[in-house]
């Protein structure tokens, strides 16, 4: 692979974007500058490498720039098996960028673009790429709050629950409980009292 030695060129238009955050607009910015040929195969190893962050701290940033429109993921496959992740950009398409940055020929692996703690070694295999990253969103939240998952059959649980569950309610619980500061994952559900004839919001724990 060639590494870029210019520098990073952020475009006007992205650090003044105020739905990003500080390491979002960087992450984001060096996307634009390898993005040659309308797509980016760099694994997260690579910017790990680049910018210094743990490649937990990439998936999350990679995950955050998904959900915000960013950016849209796609998992390449050779014979069924998994060779590599594209990375397309979604906004900013037709930003003039100077010439930083060389985008990698080669496809990198995928394996080490989501790392896990030890607990969850053997575990996520049957999951989807989206549960995956998802179940990565959770586990990063919970060492945030200083609750890290370290013990094997606390993982093993959570992976069940993911596994028995739709992306949508997995999603819904995630979303709620980070917003409500919460441990355990939550999914609000309505429900009507037809003597009042009105709903009331309750969560059940997934």
């Amino acid at each position: 692979m060639i590494h870029d030695d210019l520098g990073l060129w952020i475009p006007a238009e992205v650090w003044d974007d105020t739905n990003l955050t500080f390491m979002e607009i960087l992450f984001y910015s060096k996307v634009m500058s390898l993005n040659r040929e309308g797509a980016v195969r760099q694994s997260n190893a690579y910017f790990s490498d680049y910018f210094g962050f743990t490649k937990g701290r990439v998936s999350q940033i990679v995950t955050n720039l998904k959900n915000k429109g960013y950016i849209r993921s796609e998992i390449r496959k050779e014979r069924g098996e998994i060779i590599g992740r594209t990375i397309v950009l979604l906004k900013h398409k037709n930003l003039p960028i100077p010439g930083f940055g060389v985008v990698a020929q080669e496809d990198e692996p995928v394996e080490d673009s989501l790392v896990f703690p030890k607990a969850f070694e053997g575990l996520t295999d049957k999951l989807s790429i989206e549960k995956k990253e998802l179940l990565l969103k959770w586990v990063n939240y919970r060492q945030e709050l200083k609750k890290p998952i370290k013990i094997k059959s606390t993982a093993r649980n959570l992976v069940d629950k993911f596994l028995a569950n739709s992306y949508v309610d997995l999603k819904t619980a995630v979303d709620s409980s980070e917003a409500n500061g919460w441990q355990g994952l939550f999914i609000r559900e309505a429900k009507l009292d037809n003597s009042l004839e009105k709903q009331t919001k309750t969560y059940r724990e997934l």
